[in-house]
């Protein structure tokens, strides 16, 4: 792994075990704030840390009242480190 690709994912997981679960929108936007990515690299390097199962997006009622999310919108989902 390349150090720029291990710096995102200790970034990535850092973020997930201090928050929680958190919606993408909110994970991408703190990426790009704290660490200068662009929003394309981002999306990118998060696909590729849910191929290795390292996160997992929450997606069912079942998943959210595992983590004790209320959520009502039913189009919603959740970046959580796995």
């Amino acid at each position: 792994m390349i150090k720029n690709e291990v710096d995102f994912k200790v970034n990535t997981e850092n973020y997930l075990h201090e928050s929680g679960p958190v919606r993408r929108e909110t994970l991408i936007n703190h990426l790009i704030e704290s660490n200068g990515y662009s929003r394309s690299s981002i999306e990118r390097k998060l696909t590729n840390l849910k191929k290795q199962g390292i996160i997992v997006t929450l997606k069912t009622t079942e998943d959210f009242a595992r983590f004790g999310i209320k959520e009502e919108d039913k189009r919603s989902a959740y970046n959580h480190k796995r």
